[in-house]
């Protein structure tokens, strides 16, 4: 019997999620398909009915579903803290819930050998969703002191609640990094805001930085934060990068085995502009 799993969220028809799965089935010779059901925040009790009664294998979730789906699942600890899930399975009879965003986020940096100290405000977070709490707790977990930039700085205050006292920096306005020389301190900056997909692009200080410049986007593959980030002699991580490290994960935790990562980056970047 084919084994059924989905994306659930709106917009999705953009995801590159199903290809990226679909050639790891393939490669792995699993008899399962891998969906978009584009669910709004209503249609989640039908969502969580369905993978109950066995609909669905597994299934990713994403905006604007993540807080909903969590408030109705058992959630490891991270996904408890950051009250947002992305990947569900059934457990018996209980439905279980991960963030595996913060696998996406850990694993490119630490890929890149990233390391931090004792530095205040050395991981920089711009935005304030719940890509930036997933960021948040990967690079609190990495050891960092995290502050988070945001327009709203009452929300960038609420992202930085959600860690420990001594993982917490500041909750700053983003005008603050325009200024030159901002982000001179800092080891690590993710761009965890939806600008950059339509040519938008932030003021930042990148006078003398020297940091790792992590972006959550991954259409297009150069956001003008990227290009920024390499014209000022950065190290840089694709957004795709995060994408494929999460989806491994659900991978992973839906079927037991290891996902054949290079076939599933290499299905995802064929399709990448």
């Amino acid at each position: 019997m084919t084994s059924r799993f989905a994306l659930a969220g709106s917009p999705i028809a953009h995801s590159r999620s199903p290809v990226m799965h679909q050639a790891a089935f393939r490669a792995l010779g699993i008899d399962a398909t891998y969906e978009l059901r584009v669910t709004e925040v209503e249609g989640v009790p039908g969502l969580l009915y369905e993978l109950q009664r066995g609909v669905w294998r597994g299934i990713n979730v994403t905006t604007p579903l993540k807080t909903e789906v969590a408030r109705h699942c058992l959630c490891d600890d991270g996904a408890a803290r950051a009250g947002a899930v992305n990947t569900v399975w059934l457990a018996g009879e209980s439905l279980c819930a991960t963030l595996t965003d913060v696998d996406g986020v850990r694993e490119p940096l630490v890929a890149r050998k990233t390391s931090f100290g004792r530095m205040v405000g050395e991981a920089v977070i711009l935005g304030a969703g719940g890509a930036a709490r997933a960021a948040a707790l990967a690079l609190a977990g990495m050891g960092a002191r995290v502050s988070v930039a945001a327009r709203d700085v009452s929300k960038a205050q609420a992202v930085v609640d959600i860690l420990h006292d001594h993982e917490r920096g500041e909750a700053m306005p983003l005008a603050r990094l325009a200024a030159p020389g901002a982000l001179r301190n800092v080891r690590v900056l993710v761009q965890a805001t939806p600008l950059g997909r339509a040519g938008e692009s932030l003021a930042l200080g990148w006078e003398g930085a020297a940091l790792v410049a992590f972006e959550m986007l991954y259409t297009p593959r150069e956001t003008p934060f990227l290009a920024s980030a390499k014209a000022a002699g950065c190290d840089v991580v694709e957004g795709w990068e995060m994408l494929l490290a999460q989806g491994a994960r659900a991978f992973e935790l839906w079927l037991g085995v290891d996902p054949p990562r290079d076939v599933m980056r290499d299905a995802l970047l064929a399709t990448l502009p």
